[in-house]
């Protein structure tokens, strides 16, 4: 095509305002539009100025078809009864050519982006592409890539019920896995995730899903993380699937096996109409939402399994792979967490053995052992709790690295923390043994005195809360009661660490603390937790709770106003100490010990 050919940015707005104000009967003019896209006259001499038309015109076509695009899917074909074409009105017949006309040119312009969503993707046997002839540098390929994808974004998320919405899906699904360009694989990415939160009845979620699962399966190992994060995204709807998974087949087949030809015909005819009834009145079945649901569910833990399963089998002593499963594994990890109480109750022991068995190498740093923890016994409070499991080596495990966490660096690690010991000591109360209790305590303790402020009350209320919960467990701050053997902090059994012969002292410092919420909740704990000191509203706090709404600008928030000053009660716990001693801060714990033997 000559220049002459090309359209100016005036002719391209009256074009698409003409389409605009009257679709039906200018819909022709959009083809000319999609056409502009094909014209590369003079390119090698201006790159620059051919870049900005390819993307002024792509645009401008995206905005007309968002806005003509109809609310319901266009029929490819129309039926004809015994050979003769049906007789329609003249604005039904109106109707139709749009809706074919239309229909054909969002073809081609899918096309006209398809190309521009490829041009990063490895050359093949015919290396010399639309745009490779144009551009050399990969920036500028890059920024048609971009393009490209926007488009098609924003075409499935506008119009997720149109045609070709599976053309779109295969489209934009690999370039989630563009490593070496990051821009284009996270804007995919967060396509993939805005969809993922928007779609409510799984059919769209499914699809992608799919398409997800044979490139994590084609790429294996070397999968971008990002993309198996987007899994995190999905919306389950948890009633519907249980309500899908108490039916039970082999009685529906029996039922099916009893009835006789014509019952079936009538069942078949009946399923029919109902299908037909809801797809009249627009309303989004129960049934269709859970069915969608749970082959999304399956989809996404044989990916899981999948992985799991395999890669362990194919590391070997390979280093680089190692690499790259601990990166991937944190995803996977989150996932299960956030998922594993919809697995199905017989897969739940394979499950366990797995990571248990992860926990057990040394693929796995302190935050995945923290998730396979939190799975594990978010699988044992649902249905799992009538397996038996032996608790004790998860315990341990957890007791084991929380010496080695960081909670200074992440906020993530954190509340990982905190939801672990939620799920394990504070919801397993009536499960978890004295001796336990005990040394956790002690530990956390012992993590307070190395960690930031709101990490610090996090841990101070799971500390209270075990000292309501355990009423014995205020030996740890009772003087007069030393123990009869010798703590051993670095023993790794929570169960025999004598934890019942040391004390909680490191409260005495926290008394000391800059922080002055920090001083009140030490404080508050030394005095036996009344439960009069308190502020209502913080007693049912959890410490992922204390954490998330921890204010640096307000420290004095804990305590009422009116037992700020309390002088401390004769029945407090910690035998042996006056709070208001000024001679405290100048004593170390170790003398006020021999002091009281």
């Amino acid at each position: 095509m000559s220049v002459s050919t090309c359209l100016s940015k005036e002719r391209v707005a009256a074009t698409c305002c003409a389409i605009l104000s009257h679709p039906t009967r200018h819909i022709p003019k959009l083809r000319v539009l999609v056409n502009q896209l094909d014209i590369r006259s003079e390119a090698e001499e201006n790159k620059l100025e051919f870049l900005s038309r390819q993307k002024m015109l792509a645009f401008s076509i995206l905005e007309v078809f968002l806005d003509v695009i109809p609310s319901y899917r266009v029929k490819e074909k129309i039926k004809e009864e015994d050979g003769k074409k049906i007789r329609l009105k003249r604005s039904t017949y109106e109707l139709r050519n749009f809706e074919a006309t239309l229909l054909a040119v969002y073809k081609l312009f899918l096309l006209r982006l398809k190309r521009m969503a490829d041009v990063l993707k490895k050359p093949t046997s015919r290396p010399s592409t639309f745009y490779d002839l144009i551009f050399s540098s990969m920036a500028a390929k890059e920024r048609i890539c971009l393009i490209g994808l926007k488009c098609l974004s924003s075409l499935l998320l506008a119009h997720p019920h149109f045609n070709l919405r599976s053309s779109i899906i295969k489209i934009i699904v690999p370039l989630t896995t563009l490593s070496r360009h990051p821009a284009v694989a996270d804007k995919a990415c967060e396509c993939v995730n805005q969809l993922y939160r928007e779609d409510k009845l799984g059919e769209i979620t499914l699809e992608v899903v799919q398409e997800t699962e044979k490139l994590i399966k084609a790429c294996g190992i070397f999968i971008r993380p990002q993309v198996i994060e987007t899994f995190l995204h999905i919306k389950i709807n948890e009633t519907a699937i249980e309500q899908n998974q108490k039916k039970d087949m082999k009685e529906v087949r029996k039922e099916w096996e009893k009835m006789s030809r014509k019952q079936r015909r009538r069942k078949k005819a009946e399923k029919k109409l109902e299908n037909q009834m809801l797809e009249t009145e627009a309303q989004e079945s129960s049934k269709r939402i859970s069915e969608y649901h749970t082959k999304i569910l399956n989809h996404i833990f044989a990916t899981y399994f999948r992985f799991l399963k395999r890669t362990i089998l194919d590391l070997s002593d390979d280093s680089t792979k190692k690499d790259r499963f601990k990166i991937l594994l944190s995803p996977i990890l989150e996932g299960l967490a956030k998922h594993c109480h919809l697995i199905n109750i017989d897969f739940f022991d394979d499950v366990i053995n797995i990571l248990f068995n992860l926990m057990k190498s040394d693929l796995l740093d302190t935050v995945q052992i923290l998730n396979c923890n939190q799975t594990v016994f978010t699988i044992l409070s649902a249905e799992g709790s009538i397996m038996e499991v032996d608790h004790q080596r998860f315990y341990n495990k957890l007791y084991q690295v929380m010496l080695d966490i960081n909670l200074t660096t992440s906020d993530r690690t954190v509340i990982m923390l905190f939801k672990c010991l939620e799920i394990m000591i504070i919801r397993k109360r009536r499960q978890t043994s004295y001796n336990r209790v005990l040394a956790f305590m002690k530990r956390c303790s012992t993590l307070s005195l190395q960690t930031s402020d709101p990490a610090v009350l996090g841990l101070l209320a799971f500390l209270r809360r075990m000292f309501i919960d355990h009423p014995k467990s205020d030996l740890l701050i009772d003087i007069e009661n030393v123990g009869s053997s010798q703590f051993l902090p670095h023993l790794d059994d929570p169960e025999c660490c004598n934890a019942n012969s040391t004390h909680l002292w490191e409260l005495l410092l926290l008394r000391r603390h800059v922080n002055s919420g920090v001083q009140q909740f030490a404080t508050h704990i030394l005095k036996g937790c009344p439960s009069d000191e308190i502020k209502l509203e913080l007693t049912k706090k959890s410490p992922v709770d204390f954490f998330e709404s921890y204010d640096s600008k307000k420290f004095d928030y804990l305590l009422n106003e009116a037992n700020e000053h309390v002088p401390v009660s004769k029945k407090a716990r910690f035998h042996g100490y006056t709070m208001s001693s000024s001679s405290l801060a100048s004593q170390s714990f170790s003398d006020l010990v021999m002091d009281q033997t």
